[in-house]
Order: structure tokens, then C-alpha cells, then sequence
């Protein structure tokens, strides 16, 4: 028997690979499981496509004109549908931002604010790197 709060020998252990780059502004994530979704060829400038993250539908987008990357939550959070990677990629000021293609509303791609509503709505954001021109995604969401 194992004591309250103990690890047993047959429990399972996962190795978590720390994350070690800046996401998001003044955040760090301490450690996050990461996923191969893509290679960054496959993704075309302004346009998203839809990965499974684990069980997790994201939409990944790479916007021109500085190939930066951005993924976030697939489920629309006005519809509960599942298509924000097919929606509208543009910019707000210095902001990327991508556009429901059901109500149009506009979220911005950095941190998944409603760019109309405030922070009242938002969707959740995954942080994403590239290596050895792979994309791979945080499976752990930013916390909110």
C-alpha cells in the first residue's frame, strides 16, 4: 500500500518537456506536453487549418507577412461549432485576427480576446513553435 499524497511503483509517469522559448508576454509556461500537428510548409500564409491537439480541436494560422504563428481554440464560443479555422484572417491595427465565418466576430489570434466584445468572450490560445520545420502545439492551453 502506498501512503496518502505517494507515488506507487506501478503508477505512470509521463515526461513533460519543458517549454523553453516566450509565448506569450510576460508569461512563461513552465512545462507543456507538445504536439506535431504540421510541417510549416504545409501551412499556407492567412489561412487556418483545423489539428487535433489530443482530443482538442485547434485552429492553426500562419499570417503574412511575418510567418508568425498562432493557434487557438477550433470551437466558435457564440456557435459552439467547430470553425474558426475556416474563418477570415485580417488585422485590427498591429493586431492578427481572424473572423468567425458564422457571426463574424472577430477574435485576436495573440491572445483570443473578442476584439468587439472586450474580454468578455475569448478564445482559449496555445502556444506554438516550429522545429526542424515542424509545427507543434501546446496541448496545455494558456491559462485564461
Amino acid at each position: 500500500m502506498t501512503a496518502p499524497g505517494r507515488l506507487g511503483d506501478d503508477a505512470v509517469r509521463f515526461d513533460i518537456e519543458p517549454f523553453d522559448g516566450e509565448v506569450f508576454e510576460g508569461e512563461a509556461i513552465v512545462a507543456a506536453e507538445w504536439v506535431d500537428v504540421c510541417a510549416f510548409d504545409d501551412l499556407e500564409p492567412d489561412r487556418g487549418v483545423a489539428a487535433l491537439v489530443g482530443d482538442v480541436p485547434v485552429a492553426v494560422f500562419r499570417c503574412w507577412p511575418d510567418d508568425s504563428l498562432h493557434a487557438v481554440a477550433n470551437i466558435d464560443p457564440y456557435t459552439g461549432a467547430s470553425v474558426i479555422a475556416r474563418g477570415v484572417v485580417g488585422s485590427v491595427g498591429d493586431r492578427p485576427v481572424v473572423a468567425s465565418p458564422l457571426g463574424k466576430q472577430r477574435f485576436d489570434l495573440r491572445t483570443g480576446e473578442a476584439v468587439d466584445d472586450g474580454a468578455a468572450v475569448r478564445l482559449p490560445v496555445h502556444a506554438v513553435r516550429v522545429e526542424d520545420g515542424r509545427v507543434l502545439i501546446s496541448r496545455v492551453p494558456r491559462p485564461a
